[in-house]
């Protein structure tokens, strides 16, 4: 997804030389490994169980929150002066429609082949992405099950030139303020929810699939943006966040299964902290212009393909489960083995997805407009 970089003069004054474009690698590259974390979560559960990392993947889940509040940074740190709603919603539409249209109409002769039911409700929520407003597992999973994300996303773009102002004109203390009270009143909703209902459908739809709720995390992203705007930086190597980051994964993962299921919800709440601070950690040592290996081609590209990875892995998925149940059962290594040439094949299919579906038809989309300096992957 190209360009990708952030203009270094959204902090500046009118009228100040506007410094070189600085390339935000790092964040486009992470958006590869949020995106695998949720494939290996599919199928290490639904394909080929394997000891150990079936455990570890079990929140894998919790990368979807890790977008939303991406999208939330991006679009605040991207926003243009002068611009119109109707620009903006034309951007948006045009980034997230093509490849959910595009699996959607494949995912039809998919689940017909595979012997699973189809409604009208199913189809006509996800042609409008409203699906994540229906409190019906059967609806908001229906089709392409990881397109409820992009109905919490469009929600998130209804909203945005209505928040932005807001947002903008708020100072650094004030949105590092903000910034924290979203993630503490996240996480109390979240255990309020989880007390009052329990575990089960209903706290997981309020939790984890409802827009009204997914959007704190998304607002939290805004909030860090404008925080980082005013001049804000993260001193720490990349490294250091991230591997904060998955030891809280792993205590939130060993509280959950030693002490009880905790459902959707409160394990993103816990973590949204911790990505914020990856995101923050990511693009000040990129604006910093640090070096580092997720800035290497390959890695910027892999992130370039994470929507259509995101997008297809489940359709392939379940070609593939039909195809050979028996992987289910088979020996570890050959489950291993299957799982890796599964991701191979996912990751081949992803690119193939984004210079054939997803960079063409977003272009055309958009029209002579020039693409904003940094897009985020919309999941």
């Amino acid at each position: 997804m190209s360009p990708r970089s952030f203009e270094t003069n959204a902090c500046h004054n009118p009228g100040v030389p506007a410094p070189d474009r600085v390339f935000l690698d790092r964040l486009t590259s992470l958006r590869f490994f949020a995106a695998l974390v949720v494939v290996l979560n599919h199928i290490t559960r639904e394909f080929a169980p394997i000891p150990g990392v079936s455990t570890l993947a079990v929140m894998g889940t919790t990368g979807v929150g890790f977008f939303f509040a991406l999208s939330g940074f991006i679009l605040t740190w991207n926003a243009r002066d002068g611009d119109t709603p109707t620009s903006f919603y034309r951007r948006r539409f045009a980034r997230v429609y093509p490849m959910h249209f595009v699996t959607l109409a494949m995912a039809i002769p998919v689940l017909l082949w595979t012997g699973s039911l189809i409604t009208a409700p199913e189809v006509l929520t996800n042609v409008l992405l409203i699906q994540s407003w229906a409190p019906d597992r059967n609806i908001y999973f229906g089709m392409n099950a990881p397109s409820w994300s992009l109905a919490c996303e469009m929600f998130f773009y209804l909203i945005f030139p209505l928040v932005i102002p807001m947002v903008r004109r708020l100072g650094a203390r004030a949105a590092g303020s903000a910034a924290a009270i979203l993630v503490a009143g996240n996480l109390v909703i979240a255990v309020t929810v989880t007390a009052v209902l329990g575990v089960g459908d209903v706290s997981s739809f309020l939790l984890y699939v409802f827009p009204l709720y997914r959007i704190i995390g998304f607002l939290a992203g805004c909030a860090l943006a404008q925080w980082m705007r005013s001049g804000i930086r993260v001193r720490q190597p990349l490294w250091f966040p991230i591997v904060v980051l998955a030891v809280a994964y792993c205590a939130v993962l060993g509280a959950q299964m030693t002490l009880r299921p905790v459902g959707h919800g409160i394990e993103d709440a816990l973590l949204l902290p911790f990505v914020l601070w990856v995101i923050a950690a990511a693009a000040s040592n990129d604006l910093a212009r640090k070096p580092g290996w997720l800035r290497s081609k390959w890695a910027i590209r892999l992130g370039e393909w994470s929507f259509a990875l995101y997008l297809t892995h489940w359709l392939l998925m379940t070609v593939a489960v039909h195809v050979a149940p028996g992987i289910y059962d088979a020996s570890v290594l050959i489950r291993i083995f299957a799982d890796l040439i599964f991701i191979t094949i996912a990751i081949a299919v992803s690119a193939a997805f984004y210079y054939l579906v997803e960079a063409p038809l977003e272009r055309r989309l958009r029209g002579s407009r020039p693409r904003p300096a940094m897009q985020v992957t919309d999941i």
